[in-house]
């Protein structure tokens, strides 16, 4: 039985240049998004909403879609700048893997 070392690479190493740029670039945004979409998804946990307008199964699915919407807006204006961090940190790792 052949023993995998838990920090030896699983997979060939990632793009370099501009396609692991964009790559990372793209999972940063989408984690920025699904983090905004955790934040403002609380903002909706306490309303109550009455008939004939408000409530039932319809609501909740489409409130999630809101919240999903709303996240990927403020994600792709400007968002919180957590992505552009995120990104930093993720490239300054690539090259140090590399080194």
């Amino acid at each position: 039985m052949t023993m995998i070392s838990p920090l030896s690479p699983l997979s060939s190493p990632l793009p370099s240049g501009e396609g692991m740029k964009a790559k990372l670039e793209k999972a940063a945004k989408s984690f920025e998004s699904m983090f905004i979409s955790e934040m403002t998804g609380y903002m909706f946990q306490g309303l109550s909403t009455e008939a004939p307008f408000g409530g039932g199964f319809a609501e909740d699915t489409y409130r999630s879609l809101l919240v999903s919407a709303m996240s990927d807006e403020i994600t792709a204006k400007q968002g919180l700048g957590l992505s552009d961090a995120l990104q930093k940190s993720m490239l300054r790792y690539q090259e140090n893997q590399g080194a």
